[in-house]
């Protein structure tokens, strides 16, 4: 047992969280090298200024569903979006957690201003991804991807 405990660790299915009741998830954006943890957008820990900000409660089983994630874009430590804009059309972005593993791709890139709020409608489900735009100082960058494919977790097993 032990053996195939060290198997399933070292395996490709390693990014899923081992704490069953843990809410934490994996961001993972392979086009630019980002493996990430976010923290449940409830944890005293969810902030923009300490990694990758979930800006809503996020459900993974919900195919219909939206997930709002913000980091910074500068060079500090904490900024786990400084890549984004390297990410095309087409670029895929992918989130797992204890259960679920979603695939989204990048369907729109678009400018909105740096107010401190976001607007989106609502029947667009799908992952948005938001940083600082690095040439315009009074905007921000979004990248919206729309979910392509969820797997359960028991079907990597």
């Amino acid at each position: 047992m032990i053996y195939l405990l060290l198997f399933i660790l070292n395996s490709p299915c390693e990014e899923y969280i081992t704490n069953e009741t843990d809410y934490n998830f994996i961001l993972n954006i392979p086009k630019i090298n980002l493996r990430k943890t976010v923290k449940y957008y409830k944890d005293k820990d969810n902030s923009v200024n300490k990694g990758i900000y979930l800006a809503n409660n996020y459900n993974f089983s919900q195919n219909n569903d939206i997930l709002i994630l913000a980091s910074h874009s500068g060079k500090s430590s904490i900024s786990y979006f400084k890549h984004l804009d390297n990410l095309n059309i087409n670029d895929y972005v992918i989130t797992s957690n204890n259960k679920y593993k979603n695939i989204y791709k990048i369907n729109e890139i678009y400018k909105i201003n740096k107010n401190g709020k976001f607007v989106y409608d609502r029947k667009k489900k799908g992952i948005y991804l938001i940083t600082c735009d690095k040439n315009e100082n009074k905007k921000q960058l979004v990248f919206y991807g729309k979910r392509v494919k969820s797997i359960k977790k028991s079907t990597y097993f």
